[in-house]
């Protein structure tokens, strides 16, 4: 739970799908809100570093994703984009009309499928990776990613979770081994969910989506798990996407390069006008 003197605060919203788990920090004067949508298996967690250094200039409103967090768990597979009408669901419980969109990973994805949903309510877009695939990924990625995972008598899927983001803290100066601790808590946490959702994900195909998006976009294209992927996205990006090469930067930019990060999003968010 947040401390007295911390800016985050929590709400559960009804959604059409169940009920959605909701950080949020205080509303401002000026500036629409960002709504944020996290990368899986994780949560609105993910975003905490970010909402503390931008908290008084600009209100950040972190879902956790159906089936992630503390959100209500996902009952069978869907089509993708209801996740994101669920969290646009959530949007509306909040009595918000325009915002801004923040994604990263998977939330990349559903931030451009609630783009889809309401073009009119979404100011501008704010991307970190690009989800976009070959056929030769995706049948990798689906093997991976998209089958419950195996619960061993002894425990030891456990270590193989924790094993696979110690990788990553190696990979990445400055990650504390308490951050790698609070990703395998969601990731277990997301159990239930994970497999149908990226089955999900899976089948839905951002590359054309990228193209569409009219309104200012600012794209950040960190050195992570998903560059590949990235670098193919950057080629489908319409001519007026602004785009930040972050090839020097690896996982967790919101963690652990949290005021890189802020600052970009005030130079592009702060150029916008209603």
């Amino acid at each position: 739970m947040p401390h007295e003197s911390d800016p985050l605060s929590r709400r559960l919203l009804e959604t059409r799908h169940g009920v959605l788990h909701v950080w949020r920090t205080p509303s401002v004067e000026d500036g629409l809100p960002l709504v944020c949508l996290h990368m899986s298996p994780q949560s609105g967690r993910q975003f905490h570093p970010l909402a503390r250094l931008l908290a008084g200039e600009r209100e950040l409103i972190m879902i956790d994703r159906l089936g992630f967090g503390y959100s209500d768990p996902v009952a069978e597979r869907m089509p993708f984009p209801e996740y994101a009408r669920a969290s646009l669901d959530a949007v509306d419980g909040l009595d918000i009309g325009r915002f801004d969109l923040l994604g990263i990973h998977t939330g990349t994805s559903e931030a451009v499928a609630l783009r889809e949903e309401a073009p009119e309510r979404v100011r501008s877009v704010v991307l970190a990776a690009l989800p976009v695939f070959s056929d030769e990924e995706l049948h990798q990625f689906r093997s991976t990613y998209a089958h419950p995972p195996a619960v061993e008598e002894d425990g030891s899927h456990f270590a193989v979770i924790w094993e696979r983001f110690r990788r990553w803290q190696g990979e990445t100066p400055s990650w504390p081994t308490e951050l790698t601790n609070e990703r395998v808590l969601d990731d277990v946490r997301a159990w239930p969910s994970s497999a149908p959702t990226y089955a999900s994900l899976f089948d839905y195909e951002i590359g054309e989506r990228l193209r569409q998006i009219s309104q200012p976009l600012l794209v950040m294209a960190p050195r992570d798990d998903i560059w590949v992927q990235t670098q193919r996205g950057l080629e489908l990006l319409p001519e007026h996407a602004e785009v930040v090469d972050m090839s020097h930067l690896t996982h967790e930019i919101f963690a652990v390069h949290g005021d890189t990060i802020a600052g970009h999003l005030r130079g592009f968010l702060g150029a916008l006008t209603e």
